[in-house]
């Protein structure tokens, strides 16, 4: 049997660095696999990824996408997806639970963001502080000067090398996760 993939990078990065297919491809290529979903009863979803996947501040579990696709086909729900997680944490959780993930006809993935998200939150911990707190005095000059430090810190050569040395984490990661799942 075909195992049917539906892989959500929703991070600005997947579609910005790596070239991904036009959406109409996209489109058809989840089409083409709708076949396969529908031989299968009931079809064996399992959700991986980062708060996104996990459904981060979606109170009613039966409310994350996840869950909502797979009422929808009427198939079977698993939910591995890690708050804060990037993708060399999520192959890490891969090789953990080998026997709950393998064998499922449908897997869900939403990974990436946090590969960038946890190096800048190191970087404007200090920044976003001051921030919170110039705000909290209504200082608009306090603010403004904020929010210039954090442009400033962003501009730079060093933070270019370590937002591409996560990027290309990522690029190697994405391959050895989706021939984990295959």
């Amino acid at each position: 049997m075909k195992k049917v993939y539906i892989i959500f990078f929703l991070c600005f990065l997947s579609f910005s660095f790596f070239g991904c297919k036009k959406k109409e491809e996209i489109i058809a290529s989840v089409e083409d696999n709708i076949e396969a979903i529908n031989h299968v009863n009931p079809p064996k979803v399992c959700v991986l990824g980062d708060s996104i996947a996990y459904g981060f501040n979606i109170l009613d579990r039966k409310q994350v996408s996840g869950a909502i696709f797979t009422d929808k086909i009427e198939g079977e729900y698993v939910n591995y997806a890690v708050v804060g997680d990037t993708s060399t944490e999520m192959l890490e959780l891969l090789h953990k639970k080998t026997n709950d993930i393998e064998n499922k006809d449908i897997y869900i993935i939403s990974i990436g963001a946090n590969n960038i998200l946890s190096y800048l939150e190191d970087v404007f911990v200090d920044e976003i502080v001051s921030l919170y707190a110039a705000f909290f005095r209504s200082n608009e000059d306090e603010i403004k000067q904020e929010f210039l430090k954090m442009i400033r810190l962003l501009d730079n050569e060093e933070m270019d090398y370590y937002i591409q040395l996560e990027i290309n984490q990522f690029r190697l990661d994405l391959p050895n996760i989706i021939d984990y799942l295959h």
